[in-house]
């Protein structure tokens, strides 16, 4: 089930990957009594199966979800409308599965037919190697439009 749904959705199935890294991490400092109510197993996958689109509120997402949780935990962090920058879990996966995404990237049609430029493409691959999370967004945009070029044989 777990590839069926990093077909489909990688985003989500990446997503669902670094809760492992994020509940590990909370267990790891509970010494330090830190607690994160927001972690907890039930809590999580009630927000994961809202998808993001629906109860969309005051430009929100999930609006009625933050609502109920905050009433449990009242921060910000619940009503922030943006992420800021990439969380060092997702650098760290990223690092992982790098080497994947530059092959299927030089083994591909926008790169071979110079529609990214491959200073670029180096440029974004070296940033990432040394966690700097820039950028992420057309990269992974550009893994898309290969997966797509790829499943309808264009390549």
């Amino acid at each position: 089930m777990f590839r069926s749904l990093k077909q489909f959705t990688p985003a989500k199935a990446l997503h669902i990957k670094l809760l492992y890294h994020a509940v590990a991490y909370s267990d790891s400092i509970k010494e330090a009594h830190v607690i994160y109510p927001l972690l907890s197993l039930p809590v999580v996958e009630c927000g994961l199966q809202i998808p993001t689109y629906q109860s969309i509120k005051n430009g929100y997402n999930r609006y009625y979800f933050r609502k109920a949780v905050s009433r449990i935990n009242s921060t910000q962090v619940i009503w922030r409308l943006n992420k800021g920058e990439v969380s060092a879990s997702l650098v760290k996966a990223l690092k992982k599965e790098l080497q994947p995404m530059i092959t299927l990237i030089e083994n591909g049609l926008l790169l071979k037919n110079n529609i990214i430029s491959r200073a670029w493409f180096e440029n974004r691959v070296e940033r990432i190697r040394h966690g700097d999370s820039k950028d992420l967004l057309p990269l992974f945009r550009i893994i898309g439009a290969e997966r797509w070029l790829q499943q309808w044989k264009l390549n």
